[in-house]
């Protein structure tokens, strides 16, 4: 469980790099990964407890406040959050990418 949390703050840590703070998700994947649980913008809202606004802007590919950043990633924990973290729109790498990921 302690690993799971250091995988967590890494991965919110390194979105503050330059203590910049922005993300934006992979649009498209968000949409499937809520349709596969059957959540509209209410229910991840409700469940990440942020407001309906801040999820409609991450469907919307806009960029996001640092607290639902946040909450996003520990909902959905490090391993899920950095597969829908739109890493290239940001300027970062992800930190957890494989180097076969990256030689691509």
């Amino acid at each position: 469980m302690l690993f799971l949390w250091v995988y967590v703050e890494a991965l919110i840590y390194h979105l503050q790099i330059g203590r910049i703070f922005n993300m934006k998700v992979k649009v498209i994947l968000l949409k499937k990964y809520m349709k596969q649980k059957e959540m509209s913008p209410e229910k991840l809202a409700s469940v990440m407890d942020v407001k309906v606004s801040e999820v409609e802007k991450m469907l919307n590919g806009e960029v996001v406040t640092e607290d639902t950043a946040i909450a996003f990633i520990e909902y959905l924990g490090a391993d899920k959050a950095q597969e829908l973290i739109d890493w290239e729109a940001i300027g970062k790498q992800n930190p957890f990418a494989c180097n076969a990921d990256k030689e691509e």
